[in-house]
C-alpha cells in the first residue's frame, strides 16, 4: 500500500475513533476505579480523557484533585480543588480538602485563614478543618492555641479521628509519649487503616527508641499512603535504625529518583554514607541538609564527625561548636570539641568542656585521659599526675595507666613512688618498653 494512502487511512480511522469512545462520565469512572486500586498514574490519564473532551468539568477537577493528593502533590491538588469550586462543585466537600492541600505544602498561615464554621459544612467536615488548623498551629510552635482547636472540633463530631490523632501528636510535641500512643492506638481500634494514626505511632515509637515497632508502624502508613513524604522518611529512619542499610538506601534512591529531596533525607543519606566509612560523601550530604536547614542538630554533629575523620579539623571544630551552642551536654560532641581545642593549644577551653563532661560523668576515663594531658600541655604536671591517679583506681590492672602515672610522677620529682607504679606496670605487662626503659634510666 502507497505510503500516503497509508497515511490517510490512518488519519479517517483516528477522526472516526474521536467522534465515538468513553464519555466523559466513563473516563471518570475508569479514574475512579484506577484510584481505589492505588493504579494513580493510569487515574490521571483517565482525568485528563475526560477533560480533553470537556475542560470545565467541575467532577474531573475534584477528582484530579483527589489524584494528585494521592501523588503527594499538594501545590497541583489545590489549583484543581480551587478549579472545581468556580466550576460549582459543593464547598461543603471540597473546603476540608482544599485544607489538607494546603496543609501538605507547609502553607500554615493559608490553613488558618479557611474559616471551619462556614455554613455548608457538616459536622465532619468541620472537624476535619479544625484538626488542620490545630495541625498547623502545632507546626508553628503554638500548643495551647493548637488544643483549642482539637477541643472546638471535638465539640462538633466527637467521633473524629483526625481530632483523636491531632491531639495525639499535640502530646508528642509535649514530650508525652505514653498519651500520644494511647491516643494512636484508639484511633486504630476504631479503623485499623487510619494512615495518620500509623504515622503518629511509628514517631512516637522511633523518639522512645522502639525502632522495630517504629518501623512497623511506618511500613503500614507508606502502605496506606505511599506517596506522603514524612512517612516515607521516618520509614527510611527506622530502617538506619535498626541497621536495614540496604533497604534504607534503596529507599533513599527512591525518593531522589522522585525529586523528593529535604534536609532529613539529605541527612539520612549521609548517615548510610558514614556507616560505610564513605566520609567525603557524607560530609557533602550532612552539608547540603544544612543548607536548607542550618539549626539541623544531627546534621551539625555529624558534619563535625565526619570532617574530623577526614582531618579537616577547622571545619571539625565549626560544626560541633555550632551543634554544641544550639544543644549543649551532649557528652560525645563535647569530648571531640576538647580534643579540638587542647590539639590547637586552646588549653583552657579544652578543660572547661572536660570538666562539665566530668560534672555528669565523673568516671569517664575518656575524659579523664584527655584533661590529664590537656593540663600537662599546659604546663600544670602536679594537676594532671591528680588526674592520672584517678584513673588508675578506676583502671588498676591497666599497665597503660600506671606507667602513665608513674612517669608523670617522676616528672614532678615523685620519685619513689613512680617507680612503684612503673613496677606494678612491668608486672601487669612486662614487654612495656617505656615502663622497663623508665626503671632503667632511672
Amino acid at each position: 500500500m502507497p505510503v500516503l494512502l497509508r497515511v490517510l487511512l490512518l488519519a479517517i480511522l483516528a477522526v472516526s475513533a474521536g467522534c465515538g469512545g468513553p464519555s466523559p462520565e466513563e473516563h471518570l469512572d475508569a479514574a475512579a476505579k484506577y484510584l481505589e486500586a492505588g493504579d494513580t498514574s493510569a487515574a490521571l490519564l483517565e482525568v485528563k480523557n475526560a477533560l480533553s473532551k470537556g475542560p470545565r468539568n467541575g467532577a474531573a477537577r475534584y477528582l484530579a484533585g483527589d489524584i494528585h493528593m494521592a501523588l503527594g502533590d499538594g501545590a497541583s491538588a489545590e489549583k484543581e480543588y480551587q478549579h472545581a469550586l468556580s466550576l460549582g462543585e459543593s464547598p461543603g466537600e471540597i473546603q476540608p480538602l482544599l485544607a489538607e492541600a494546603l496543609y501538605v505544602q507547609s502553607e500554615y498561615d493559608r490553613v488558618l485563614e479557611i474559616d471551619p464554621e462556614q455554613a455548608w459544612l457538616n459536622p465532619e467536615g468541620k472537624a476535619r478543618i479544625r484538626a488542620l488548623r490545630g495541625m498547623a498551629l502545632v507546626a508553628q510552635n503554638k500548643p495551647d492555641k493548637a488544643e483549642l482547636e482539637f477541643r472546638e472540633g471535638q465539640e462538633v463530631d466527637r467521633d473524629s479521628l483526625d481530632i483523636l490523632t491531632g491531639f495525639g501528636w499535640l502530646a508528642a510535641v509535649r514530650q508525652d509519649f505514653e498519651l500520644a500512643r494511647e491516643f494512636a492506638s484508639k484511633a486504630l481500634e476504631r479503623d485499623e487503616n487510619h494512615a495518620e494514626a500509623w504515622s503518629l505511632l511509628g514517631n512516637v515509637e522511633r523518639h522512645v527508641q522502639n525502632y522495630e515497632e517504629a518501623l512497623e508502624a511506618f511500613n503500614r502508613a507508606a502502605t496506606l499512603r505511599p506517596a506522603h513524604l514524612a512517612d516515607s522518611i521516618g520509614r527510611i529512619a527506622a530502617n538506619v535504625a535498626v541497621g536495614n542499610y540496604k533497604v534504607a538506601q534503596r529507599q533513599v534512591n527512591v525518593l531522589r529518583g522522585a525529586r523528593a529531596v529535604t534536609s532529613e533525607l539529605e541527612y539520612l543519606d549521609g548517615v548510610l554514607a558514614f556507616q560505610r566509612e564513605e566520609y567525603d560523601k557524607s560530609l557533602l550530604r550532612f552539608e547540603k541538609s544544612l543548607q536548607s536547614d542550618p539549626n539541623h542538630l544531627m546534621s551539625l554533629y555529624y558534619a563535625g564527625v565526619s570532617a574530623l575523620r577526614l582531618d579537616r579539623f577547622e571545619s571539625a571544630t565549626l560544626y560541633l561548636s555550632r551543634f554544641n551552642g544550639r544543644n549543649p551536654g551532649y557528652l560525645p560532641a563535647m569530648q571531640l570539641l576538647a580534643w579540638l581545642e587542647a590539639r590547637v593549644g586552646n588549653f583552657p577551653q579544652a578543660e572547661l568542656l572536660l570538666r562539665q563532661v566530668l560534672d555528669r560523668e565523673p568516671e569517664n576515663l575518656n575524659a579523664l585521659k584527655l584533661l590529664s594531658s590537656t593540663l600537662a600541655g599546659d604546663k600544670r604536671q602536679q594537676e594532671s599526675v591528680e588526674v592520672l591517679r584517678e584513673i588508675v583506681k578506676l583502671s588498676p590492672e591497666s599497665a597503660v595507666a600506671r606507667s602513665q602515672l608513674g612517669l608523670g610522677m617522676m616528672q614532678v620529682g615523685m620519685v619513689d613512688e613512680g617507680l612503684q607504679q612503673l613496677e606494678s606496670a612491668r608486672e601487669l605487662d612486662s614487654g612495656r618498653l617505656d615502663t622497663a626503659g623508665a626503671i632503667v634510666f632511672t
